[in-house]
């Protein structure tokens, strides 16, 4: 599956998670969207919803700040305009279904939170677009994932499933590094065969940097300008812009260094193959027309001429000068 310009099977993509850490001001959103766009990052994501479908007015005091921290939908049409203009991805979390079919107009693809994940009429919505969806599994049992991936093959068929990313999450502001769990998304990948990524909530890089190690194809950080002094949960575990450039470069690096999978020399060894190996080698001063016996023998490096391997094809032949113990023996040496 390819999204936002990279083939998720050979790649990763980094998501900047700026959810609501905007609390509401707009000015604020495009202030952080436009950070991002420098960190490297190859996309943003925001948070959307209607707060009346989101948290119950009976909730009242996070009613009251769900309802401060919301953006119009002229907002985030505009934020995904300047995503553009910024040569960054855009997409959005739809927390209520009735935002689906305005996202599906102006997001390549859909996140469904960790506390959503058996939320059936916003899965349902979500796939009826045909769009890729990654999924956060934070909360969810093995019975819950098989759950929501038959939902998901009900409405769009087996086939679907090639479109889903699911994402290895502990939902907990913030994670201890302990029980980030990493591993938990290679499990994810064998048992369901679908591609995998991680979502952090851990403080530090570190699960993050694992978590590519082992191959995952997504990894969403949440994202602000500054995390000191913030009330907001999300601020403290969030990466701020040297953060986040820091943590992309290293990604980088530790792709890089993970190769394929299987095992062969690499080009970059095969000048010292032959000066890192045993060769053979003088055992003791020998005397031209002398018949070699393996006593008369010994190995060191450079495997120049002959390998220690060859030690059985040399026993037995004459040779041709004089040699000082520990000097290589050269194939112009012996009589064949």
């Amino acid at each position: 599956m390819k999204l936002f310009g990279k083939n998720l099977k050979k790649d990763f993509i980094v998501i900047a998670e700026i959810g609501i850490n905007h609390e509401g001001n707009f000015n604020y959103a495009k202030k952080l969207l436009n950070l991002a766009s420098k960190t490297g990052a190859d996309a943003v994501k925001f948070q959307c919803y209607s707060p009346e479908r989101y948290v119950s007015s009976s909730e009242v005091e996070r009613y009251k700040r769900i309802k401060k921290f919301s953006l119009s939908k002229k907002q985030f049409k505009q934020l995904s305009i300047l995503a553009k203009k910024k040569n960054i991805g855009f997409f959005a979390t739809p927390f209520t279904e009735d935002y689906v079919p305005f996202l599906s107009k102006i997001s390549k693809v859909f996140k469904i939170a960790s506390g959503d994940f058996n939320f059936k009429p916003l899965i349902k919505a979500c796939v009826k677009t045909k769009k890729p969806i990654i999924l956060s599994t934070g909360l969810a049992t093995i019975k819950e994932i098989q759950s929501t991936l038959k939902w998901i093959k009900e409405y769009g068929g087996k086939e679907y499933l090639k479109k889903i990313v699911l994402l290895q999450c502990v939902t907990a502001y913030p994670t201890p590094i302990e029980q980030a769990n990493v591993l938990s998304m290679t499990y994810l990948k064998k048992k369901f065969k679908t591609l995998v990524g991680y979502s952090n909530h851990v403080m530090g890089s570190e699960a993050c940097l694992a978590a590519v190690s082992l191959g995952a194809s997504v990894i969403e950080v949440h994202f602000t300008d500054n995390k000191k002094n913030r009330k907001f949960h999300d601020h403290a575990l969030s990466f701020e812009p040297d953060e986040l450039k820091e943590f992309i470069k290293n990604a980088k690096k530790i792709k890089l260094s993970l190769g394929q999978f299987s095992k062969k020399r690499q080009s970059s060894e095969l000048p010292l193959l032959k000066l890192g190996r045993k060769g053979i080698v003088a055992g003791k001063n020998l005397k031209a027309g002398q018949i070699l016996k393996k006593q008369d023998l010994m190995f060191a490096r450079p495997a120049t001429y002959f390998s220690n391997l060859d030690i059985k094809k040399i026993i037995g032949k004459k040779i041709k000068l004089n040699l000082k113990k520990g000097q290589i023996l050269k194939r112009s040496y012996i009589r064949n």
